[in-house]
């Protein structure tokens, strides 16, 4: 893309930036070098990373109590460059920050290089972020994330194309693809000024009108629209139905683009969302939601959610998927019955499964399932519950993943009502599911494997559905 002309007092979006009047006054700490204490026991930094042309570019690291090494969340606020606004991010104590250090992972906040928004530079950038954090000591460079909120989010859309990260977040990407903005203005969405003139100066660097730009595109034309083939990380897309600044149509036509193109997507689109309310500006009951779900979304891809910093990070069972050739064992009477990692899943059977819940009237089950595998962590237990997975994985289950559940004949149980509200949810969500009942097999998981027929059959056949189904080329 051609340099745009644009000064910083016309940068689109700063209200993320604006989320420095919602921090505590901690001391500053600007002189590199000097960490400072926070009361959750982790530590911060000011520091710097190198730009394209070995640039400084400001940046504040943060770590959790213990010694790492930690996976890393690198967060990108809105607005133009903004030191401030970097150590601003990386030291608040609320959502989203404080939650994943509470998870035991390292936040390192970037900011962008001077006068140069949304140009390829930027985005160079970003991806030399990514590769500088590697080398510093107590980080898992293996293990990299991103999220970033308005001019964020759309660099963060872009560094998902070059970056070697586990995936990322864009918060309302603004003026993410000229065209898409301009269309869903004309089909009566609200789009801010600010928006309308991003999208201007965008044509302009073409040469163009915003008019002709619509019309014909022109040579060259490239932006996170049209580069969704290049994808390397899944995407979560977050942003709010009522602001102005990210219609949200655009956000759907993004995801949209990136599932045609054979690429995980999930979305978060809020009726109530203003510009800047993910990085709490202002906070709102959705900011709380929208850290939940990101928090969810990158322990699923980092591997398992973290419970404890100090104890290593365990990898989620691996299942038959939809190209593979030999079908795994049949899940475990308690194995929940919905992937946490879902893209690895072509089919998968519950046998009598353990769908539980607090309260669910299995109390001794679910209380050593809790203080077993769980050690005590409601949270842990809440993140892994399948109900909650059917309805944060259902785009990627939907058409990739056959489910079965197997059943004792007995009506009497918590296995059966929770295996009726489950394939009532998944009904919901337009994710088949095939319910068999077994007489004479109790809960028992031999009698399960050793007398119901048809399991080869059955993984056979769902493997050639899955196959052969859009969803599935992947």
């Amino acid at each position: 893309m051609k340099l745009l002309q644009n000064t910083r007092s016309s940068v689109v979006f700063l209200a993320v930036s604006c989320s420095l009047i919602l921090l505590t006054g901690l001391g500053r700490a600007d002189g590199q070098g000097e960490w400072e204490k926070f009361p959750d026991g982790s530590t911060g930094m000011v520091t710097e990373y190198k730009g394209v042309n070995d640039t400084p570019i400001a940046a504040y690291l943060r770590k959790p109590k213990g010694d790492g090494p930690f996976p890393v969340v690198v967060m990108i606020h809105g607005g133009g460059d903004s030191k401030q606004g970097t150590y601003a991010l990386g030291r608040m104590q609320a959502a989203p920050t404080a939650n994943f250090i509470a998870k035991g992972w390292a936040v390192y906040s970037i900011d962008f290089r001077p006068k140069a928004p949304f140009q390829s530079i930027e985005w160079e950038d970003a991806r030399l972020a990514v590769e500088g954090l590697k080398k510093i000591p107590g980080l898992d460079g293996s293990r990299v994330a991103m999220i970033g909120g308005s001019h964020g989010g759309y660099n963060t859309a872009r560094a998902a194309s070059r970056a070697d990260l586990r995936c990322a977040i864009a918060c309302a990407a603004a003026a993410i693809d000229p065209i898409e903005v301009a269309r869903a203005q004309q089909a009566g969405e609200a789009v801010n000024q600010r928006a309308m003139d991003a999208i201007r100066r965008q044509a302009a660097a073409y040469g163009v009108t915003l008019e002709e730009l619509l019309r014909q595109t022109p040579p060259g034309y490239n932006t996170p629209l049209t580069e969704v083939d290049k994808v390397r990380c899944p995407i979560l897309l977050v942003s709010g139905r009522n602001d102005p600044a990210s219609p949200p149509s655009v956000m759907e036509t993004y995801a949209a683009r990136l599932r045609a193109a054979g690429k995980q997507v999930e979305l978060y689109l809020p009726d109530n969302g203003p510009h800047g309310f993910y990085f709490g500006s202002p906070r709102i009951p959705e900011t709380e939601e929208a850290a939940r779900r990101a928090v969810a979304f990158i322990a699923k891809h980092f591997g398992v959610p973290v419970r404890n910093p100090s104890k290593p990070l365990e990898t989620a069972p691996r299942a038959a998927s939809a190209m593979g050739t030999t079908p795994q064992p049949a899940a475990s009477a308690q194995t929940p019955a919905t992937p946490r990692i879902p893209e690895m899943f072509g089919a998968l059977t519950g046998l009598g499964p353990a769908l539980l819940q607090f309260d669910s009237g299995a109390g001794n089950v679910e209380g050593a399932l809790l203080n077993g595998p769980y050690e005590g962590d409601r949270e842990y237990f809440k993140i892994n519950d399948p109900f909650h997975l059917a309805e944060k994985n259902a785009d990627s289950i939907r058409g990739r993943t056959v489910i079965r559940l197997l059943d004792n004949e007995q009506t009497n149980t918590f296995t059966y009502r929770r295996s009726q509200e489950f394939i009532a949810l998944l009904k919901q969500l337009n994710i088949p599911c095939e319910y068999r009942r077994l007489a004479g097999s109790g809960h028992n998981p031999e009698k399960y494997y050793n007398e119901f027929p048809g399991s080869v059959a059955f993984y056979a056949t769902a493997f050639k559905a899955v196959a052969a189904s859009p969803a599935g080329k992947r």
